[in-house]
């Protein structure tokens, strides 16, 4: 564990194991965007979502969402992928990885900005460019639409109308 916000594969089963056991159901991107609007329709409902994508999300959490069959989305910063994180000196996911988690329907491609920046530090200009341009450099390299956008070191979140 190379961080306090990370838990270990043993340990983030369990808690996945736990919320089926509960009766909680996992949201894809329709109910997340209308959750967001109406949230107390959802109370029984959870999301997974990644950003800053570590190769351990491939290596320790998709084995486990692909085994309870657990839609989830990831938050890409496309200038990240390959890297090595210089805060946490953790890997980013690889082309390779990233590649087949996106073949799976399971997988959920979103945007995270063009580089990792707080959009505070944007002039307004920039910040609408770097939200626009993200999506379409996902989009065109991935194939995908990409319908939801997360703020770096925020938990905001934007869905398409």
């Amino acid at each position: 564990v190379y961080s306090q916000f990370a838990i270990t594969k043993d340990s983030f089963e369990r808690f996945i194991v736990h919320l089926v056991k509960q009766g909680q159901k996992a949201m894809d991107t329709n109910i997340l965007c209308n959750a967001i609007d109406n949230p107390t329709q959802y109370l029984n409902h959870y999301c997974v979502t990644f950003d800053d994508i570590y190769d351990t999300v491939y290596t320790n959490a998709y084995p486990v969402l692909k085994k309870y069959h657990i839609p989830f989305v990831i938050f890409v910063t496309d200038e990240l992928v390959g890297k090595v994180d210089s805060w946490s000196k953790m890997p980013m996911i690889t082309e390779e990885h990233l590649r087949d988690m996106l073949a799976d329907p399971l997988c959920i491609l979103a945007s995270h900005g063009t580089e990792h920046k707080m959009f505070r530090d944007y002039t307004h200009a920039e910040a609408v460019t770097a939200l626009v341009d993200s999506k379409r450099i996902l989009s065109d390299k991935y194939g995908r639409n990409i319908e939801l956008f997360a703020f770096p070191f925020t938990a905001i979140i934007i869905c398409n109308d």
